[in-house]
């Protein structure tokens, strides 16, 4: 992507996303700004956008700036993530406390949706989550509100990924 960064909390423009290049760029700068929590809701984390050294390094950043700072993922699946064991895997068997990985309840497997939520303000979204179409925004509270909502209520239904842990010895 050739765009200048976008700003976290100040740019509402919706950005439109139509390949694996810049759903990655623009996942990398919400990453970069993110201050609080991540949420993820996937089908699978592909690996076009999720399995880059530069992301990774983002979200370990991000992960060790505070305590506090949240990185919660759903998954419908996850058997994905731990056969390729790709680098997303790594980190979530190092970072253990404030990175979390649940793969998502049967009821809600059906969401053919991807998405993702930063700091309840950006956003990326992207409705037929096996494609790369959608739209990313900055600052769009209404939104992120609604996609936290959503992705609390199948969070609290859906089950640890202890495998993970497990694997790592």
């Amino acid at each position: 992507m050739n765009s200048p960064a976008h700003i976290l909390g100040e740019d509402g423009t919706d950005i439109e996303l139509t390949g694996s290049a810049d759903n990655y760029e623009i996942t990398l700068q919400l990453f970069a700004q993110a201050n609080r929590s991540i949420d993820i809701f996937s089908q699978q984390l592909n690996d076009a956008i999720f399995n880059h050294l530069a992301l990774i390094d983002q979200l370990k950043r991000f992960l060790l700036a505070a305590h506090t700072n949240q990185v919660r993922i759903l998954l419908r699946d996850t058997e994905h993530l731990i056969k390729t064991r790709n680098h997303l895997f790594n980190l979530a068997q190092r970072i253990t406390s404030n990175l979390a990985v649940k793969k998502i309840h049967p009821d809600y497997a059906a969401d053919p949706q991807d998405f993702l939520i930063v700091d309840g303000r950006g956003i990326i979204r992207r409705p037929h989550g096996e494609r790369f179409e959608g739209i990313a925004n900055f600052n769009h509270p209404g939104p992120a509100r609604e996609l936290s909502d959503y992705f609390d209520e199948v969070w609290n239904h859906s089950t640890p990924v202890s495998d993970i842990k497990r694997l790592y010895i």
